[in-house]
């Protein structure tokens, strides 16, 4: 958010994020904002890099089926990156 309030939409690939457990399990996905901020001037917001991804509310979302794939495949990539 914004410090008005107003939710912030940041687009990017879904093979950029990362799962992550951090600040007491409100981030979930990660993402490395280096070369997204290099460009950015000083007076704009910095590059989104946490994000929480809620769970279990697939069925009352149109196609949230699709997030259970999504997440097995990030989830599979990190640990063969380990």
């Amino acid at each position: 958010m914004s410090f008005i309030g107003k939710p912030r939409v940041s687009s990017l690939r879904v093979g950029d994020l990362n799962p992550a457990k951090k600040r007491f399990g409100m981030v979930n996905y990660v993402r490395n904002t280096a070369e997204a901020n290099k460009g950015r001037k000083w007076w704009m917001f910095r590059a989104v890099g946490n994000f929480h991804i809620q769970e279990g509310k697939e069925g009352k979302t149109k196609h949230g089926w699709v997030w259970k794939e999504v997440a097995a495949s990030i989830e599979k990539r990190a640990k063969k990156k380990t």
